[in-house]
């Protein structure tokens, strides 16, 4: 009779522990959906040149490119719609070359404030182009598979290269579509060497075959309200903006990185001061737009499942190791809390 009486008692010990445990979490989760996150102790990142330290990050990339397969089934439509786009832009350009008439540049205020690159110099902008650009995307596509440090963060908290490309390939369309409308309406004179008068490297499209086939995004004229450069650098800023979770001071300096950038290609005389300017306020305004309207989302099913897991972690970790031997059960749910308490 002792041995039934004391399986009895530990049973109870067991089922009481679990319904103030279940107790705390509900009241905690009313306030905080991630509350579980809370429970587990913070773990230490292992250097990355550690044998350790490449084996958690390889394991985390292979869970984490699983999960990236899941958020492209929601997103491929927008990544679809924006890959595609660049191809009508590219058409859209050789359309506003095809009607550009080689005439003098306008006067503009950035020409006489800013000394003008020679030929040979033209090539810094396109440098401080595609050392951002390709920073970016390299922080985009390769960064999140190997983010550690997130592993234990809540699921919304993780950094995803679907949902980042996804972003910035829409906000992208959306600036390319009105930029399209832009030029197309009104086709300014060139300000760039090859777009003048009486210059050889002048070579605007034919026929339908050059506006359908040509891909050139170097040499086009007439393309120029907004700049499609300082599109990309923009989208650039706001993704590290966004998503990369980098000190304050550090933002200062991308600015003027940015500013830098808007007088190289003024100086490279690729585009007027208002192309840049336009650009710079108006990619950041889409942005924003588009933010509201369409937030990040992670589907209800990978949440759930995450909230699943960690129920499961955190209850393991709250389980003591050893049970009490034997725990008296003349009292209420009170008492019997206080004596687990004690023991």
């Amino acid at each position: 009779m002792n041995g039934v009486s004391n399986a009895a008692n530990v049973v109870l010990a067991i089922r009481s522990s679990s319904s103030i445990m279940d107790g705390r979490r509900r009241a905690t989760r009313r306030n905080d959906p991630f509350a579980y996150q809370r429970w587990s102790e913070p773990r230490a990142i292992p250097p990355l040149f550690s044998m350790d330290g490449l084996r958690q990050r390889l394991e985390y990339a292979r869970s984490h490119v699983q999960e990236e397969r899941r958020l492209f089934s929601e997103y491929w439509k927008v990544i679809l719609i924006g890959l595609v786009f660049q191809y009508v832009h590219s058409v859209a350009t050789n359309v506003a070359y095809y009607m550009h008439i080689p005439r003098e540049p306008l006067a503009d205020l950035g020409f006489t404030l800013i000394p003008p690159f020679t030929r040979d110099q033209q090539i810094y902008s396109e440098y401080l182009f595609f050392t951002c650009f390709g920073l970016t995307l390299c922080f985009i596509l390769v960064y999140p598979s190997f983010d550690i440090s997130r592993r234990h963060q809540p699921i919304t908290k993780r950094l995803y290269s679907v949902i980042m490309l996804a972003r910035c390939l829409a906000v992208c369309a959306l600036a390319q579509g009105l930029r399209i409308v832009t030029f197309l309406v009104t086709s300014l004179p060139g300000p760039n060497y090859h777009c003048r008068p009486n210059s050889k490297e002048y070579d605007p499209p034919r026929g339908l075959y050059d506006i359908f086939a040509r891909q050139d995004p170097f040499t086009h004229c007439g393309d120029l309200v907004f700049s499609s450069h300082t599109i990309f650098i923009m989208l650039c800023v706001l993704t590290w903006k966004k998503y990369s979770g980098l000190p304050e001071w550090s933002y200062y300096c991308i600015y003027v990185f940015v500013l830098i950038f808007g007088a190289a290609v003024i100086s490279a005389r690729k585009h007027y001061t208002l192309d840049v300017v336009v650009a710079m306020y108006t990619v950041p305004l889409l942005w924003i737009a588009y933010d509201h309207k369409y937030p990040d989302k992670i589907p209800p099913e990978m949440m759930a499942e995450q909230v699943s897991a960690e129920e499961m972690e955190g209850l393991a970790c709250d389980v003591p190791a050893e049970l009490p031997r034997e725990v008296r059960v003349d009292g209420d749910e009170d008492d019997i809390e206080m004596q687990l308490n004690a023991h």
